[in-house]
């Protein structure tokens, strides 16, 4: 009779389960429980702005219509993703007739995304103070939502874009640049907004899931910007009363969710749970790419040395964002860099792979959404000619990785909270 396990001992495998978790994920239960606390009235406004923009307003609208509230709106997302999830095989559209859909450029500002925030901003303005506004906000819409400061220029906001997103610095670098630049990011579009009730829920794409950066913070007031800020209600709730508006902000969704769902995900086939070692590490990893392959490497060492004679399989789990300041003319991404470093260090091992995965389904523009590779990586890029470190050092991952086949293709998801690290060994 054939063992079980073994059909879980592929790479291939494991990356079928992170599908399923994304799926899951996109249902966003969060956001229904919150709406059902939150919203009282017969009538809503709705937002919903980022590269998970269609996706949230499809179950906002869809939660809303259940509780018998009407709802209309605009969705702003990025270009190509005003559609549902590619990786939903079933999806109700017939809330699109309530909304209007735009689309912008990512990960860069451009003229076009310029003209359809000064539209929006007027809609915004148009709505009446009684009127109740859902803002639904997620990654990307810092370069979507965007009109310049007095004094600045479109063109000024598209070279600083240029600049910051080549330099390596993380986002509260750059988000406190671009602010000044702005005259909507740092809760200064809420100087557009007469309606008196605002509740904003949002998928975090930043570490530790502070208001004021997520998308740049335009909808959340900048003079509430610290952690210590005494009206925070809970780790994922906020309420703010100002002398024109109630704002309520909540965070219904981010990287260590999608983690903890993921475990429960794996948890339920017992065959693999049975014979896995699964750890988390726990904290928002936000190294420097290959810094961070090197510390997950020195990880998996240390948990796979103090395993004993069982379980057959070590799952080292980790979630964040990497960083690469861009060198030379290459292609790749984040976790293109990171997987073809990780491929240098996990040939030590005789049975091992390590996936690297955006959420939203784009590793900046590789055209893939990450990397899985095993222990014979190295070699096989070897035997083909190529020297992983000079693609490196070029940042030049992708040209590398798929000449491999070793990346992963580019798919809408939905969502976006960063960057999803599984690195397996088995024994």
């Amino acid at each position: 009779m054939k063992e079980p396990y073994k059909d879980y001992r592929s790479c291939a495998w494991l990356f079928s389960r992170l599908m399923i978790c994304n799926c899951s994920f996109i249902g966003y239960p969060e956001l229904k429980q919150a709406l059902k606390r939150d919203i009282k009235c017969p009538r809503v406004r709705i937002f919903a702005l980022g590269k998970g923009a269609w996706q949230m307003a499809a179950v906002c609208s869809g939660q809303l219509e259940k509780m018998g509230i009407s709802s209309s709106g605009i969705i702003y997302t990025t270009r190509g993703n005003a559609r549902p999830p590619d990786i939903l095989k079933e999806c109700d559209t017939s809330f699109l007739a309530r909304f209007s859909l735009f689309e912008g450029s990512h990960p860069l500002p451009s003229m076009e995304n310029f003209i359809i925030s000064r539209q929006i901003l007027d809609w915004l303005q148009s709505l009446e103070a009684s009127e109740t506004l859902i803002i639904l906000i997620s990654g990307g819409a810092s370069a979507l939502l965007e009109i310049p400061a007095a004094g600045k220029s479109d063109e000024d906001i598209i070279r600083l874009n240029q600049k910051l997103l080549a330099s390596g610095k993380d986002i509260s670098q750059i988000n406190a640049q671009r602010i000044q630049y702005s005259a909507v990011k740092g809760g200064k579009a809420l100087s557009f907004l007469s309606c008196g009730a605002i509740f904003s829920y949002a998928v975090s794409d930043v570490e530790n899931d502070p208001p004021w950066l997520i998308g740049s913070g335009p909808f959340f007031p900048l003079a509430h910007a610290r952690p210590s800020y005494t009206n925070r209600l809970g780790h994922n709730r906020y309420d703010i009363t100002t002398p024109h508006q109630k704002l309520r902000y909540r965070i219904i969704a981010n990287n260590r969710s999608f983690l903890m769902q993921l475990i429960r995900n794996l948890q339920f086939v017992s065959s693999f749970a049975e014979n896995t070692q699964i750890e988390l590490l726990p904290n928002f990893q936000n190294l420097e790419a290959e810094q961070l392959a090197e510390y997950l490497h020195k990880q998996a060492i240390l948990l796979s040395r103090r395993r004993g004679s069982e379980p057959r399989s070590l799952l080292l789990i980790a979630g964040g964002e990497s960083r690469v300041q861009v060198k030379g003319k290459g292609r790749g991404g984040r976790c293109l860099h990171l997987a073809l470093k990780v491929s240098m260090l996990i040939r030590q091992f005789s049975r091992g792979c390590f996936i690297a995965y955006a959420t939203d389904g784009s590793d900046a523009e590789s055209g893939s959404s990450g990397a899985m590779i095993d222990q014979n990586t190295y070699s096989q890029l070897k035997e083909g000619g190529m020297d992983p470190e000079q693609y490196l050092s070029s940042c030049d991952s992708l040209s590398a990785l798929e000449k491999v086949h070793a990346t992963l293709g580019s798919v809408y998801t939905g969502t976006n909270v960063n960057e999803i690290y599984l690195y397996y060994l088995t024994f």
